[in-house]
């Protein structure tokens, strides 16, 4: 079975704002139980949260994140996401790196009607190992955080999970599609071919919270010369905004939210 370097786990939480002063406390427990110590805006100003012009488009070029371009849904949720970069406002950062250069994040973020919280947590820059035993690993450190059915007081629009790893030197990415059906517990899983290198992969997954909670996660595996591109989109904050994939993901997952919510109005008429 082929061995991954660097695996790197990614949850967003997407939260109704209504209730924002008790989520940042629940937030700030959380970074504490991670033992991720926390960074003053004023702090952050000293790390790269912005890109380049020239990187912009590739930013920008989210085709590879949501499967099936044309869905209505997806085109919707991209327009959402793209018109509305400058409604985000990062409310606080936490933050360790390690002495063997793993580097563990967890962010928060307003945005219209909703908080946004992204954790980053990875493995040692030495590591190496199989997909599966690293998947398990990051999903332990922080399961236990999130179980429960409504973690953070309010139940969530929704919960996205991402995970990344650098392939094996020398190892065809598309060797490791075995072991993700396996972690997703799923035969048939589907998958879009993307500009990194690697097919991403998504099934849903009810890892956190209650399985009323719509969550899903994505699988992907590249060669170290996408890393660039896979930070900026999918890690990299952008100005005072997550990443492209996270607001790709809030719009979608709030659209699904008020489709639930008309069809439960709708229900009762």
């Amino acid at each position: 079975m082929p061995f991954v370097q660097e695996p790197v786990l990614f949850v967003w939480i997407f939260l109704p704002k209504s209730n924002q002063p008790e989520v940042q406390k629940k937030v700030e427990a959380l970074a504490a139980k991670l033992e991720l110590p926390a960074l003053t805006l004023t702090a952050t100003k000293g790390i790269a949260t912005s890109v380049a012009p020239a990187d912009r488009a590739s930013a920008g070029n989210s085709g590879s994140v949501a499967p099936g371009s044309q869905d209505p849904q997806h085109i919707e949720a991209k327009k959402v996401a793209h018109s509305s970069r400058g409604d985000y406002q990062l409310l606080d950062r936490f933050e360790r790196t390690s002495a063997h250069g793993a580097r563990d994040e967890c962010l928060f973020y307003a945005y219209q009607d909703a908080l946004v919280v992204q954790v980053a947590l990875s493995k040692d820059e030495n590591w190496k190992g199989t997909l599966a035993a690293s998947f398990n690993e990051l999903i332990d450190r922080i399961q236990p955080n999130l179980n429960g059915a409504a973690p953070f007081g309010d139940e969530p629009y929704g919960i996205s999970i991402v995970y990344w790893a650098i392939s094996d030197d020398e190892v065809s990415t598309d060797s490791y599609a075995e072991e993700i059906r396996l972690v997703c517990a799923q035969p048939h899983l589907p998958s879009v071919p993307t500009d990194l290198g690697g097919q991403l992969w998504h099934c849903e997954q009810f890892a956190f919270a209650s399985r009323d909670v719509p969550q899903d996660l994505w699988l992907l595996v590249t060669s170290r010369s996408a890393e660039s591109i896979v930070n900026r989109r999918f890690n990299r904050p952008f100005h005072n905004a997550p990443p492209t994939f996270a607001t790709m993901a809030v719009a979608a997952h709030k659209i699904r939210y008020e489709e639930r919510e008309h069809a439960s109005e709708f229900s009762r008429m």
